[in-house]
């Protein structure tokens, strides 16, 4: 990967994104890297006292750059960091709240939130189809991103179930359903559930069931 000569000092604004990112979205940043290793050797390669960087990342990312020491560096002044979706960032963020205030949360859906922050950085004057432009590129890689992520949320609800149906959490296989009251029915997997769980409605159904519609 080529680096222009004015991008060997002052701020640097880099982004690690698994996925095709669109020709105008990538021209707002100094470089664009497939994947965290990139991003760290470039790093390496570049630093100069003067430098700043903000780095952002998936959050699967996150791992690989909190063990190496450019994490530590004090040039890296933002890590922007994108989660899949609310719950996760719920999850990891109050672990680096208090340990690194460099380090922010978003979701996939806040990147263009992102871009306003970039745009500021870099003091970046654009004009009103150019700007458009962008944010329609942004609204692409979001689009294209969760397309990617939906079918690994089947697959993983999936084997869930198929590891739940042998348990004895689940609805009870009886033979003779037909004789038990429809209350008894769990209307989630149409067996007599197993430790209920009751909705506002009066509707019981498997504490199981209802776990794996709430993932």
């Amino acid at each position: 990967m080529t680096t222009n000569a004015s991008e060997l000092h002052g701020k640097k604004c880099l982004l690690v994104w698994p996925m095709s990112v669109p020709n105008v979205v990538q021209s707002l940043f100094t470089t664009v890297f497939k994947d965290i290793s990139g991003m760290i050797n470039y790093t390496y390669k570049v630093l100069t006292k003067t430098d700043t960087f903000r780095m952002i990342i998936p959050l699967n990312c996150l791992e690989d750059l909190y063990n190496d020491p450019v994490y530590q560096f004090p040039q890296v002044v933002h890590i922007d960091v994108i989660c899949d979706n609310i719950n996760d960032l719920r999850q990891i963020e109050p672990n680096f709240k208090s340990e690194n205030e460099r380090v922010k949360f978003y979701t996939v859906n806040d990147l263009l939130k992102l871009w306003k922050i970039v745009k500021h950085d870099k003091s970046i004057a654009l004009s009103n189809s150019f700007d458009r432009s962008v944010k329609n590129g942004i609204i692409s890689m979001i689009n294209d991103y969760i397309s990617a992520k939906q079918p690994d949320t089947f697959l993983r609800r999936f084997q869930i179930r198929k590891q739940l149906a042998s348990t004895s959490l689940h609805g009870l296989p009886v033979e003779n359903l037909i004789d038990f009251a429809p209350y008894f029915i769990c209307s989630s997997c149409q067996l007599v559930y197993q430790q209920g769980y009751q909705f506002e409605c009066g509707h019981q159904h498997c504490q199981i069931c209802v776990n794996i519609q709430k993932g």
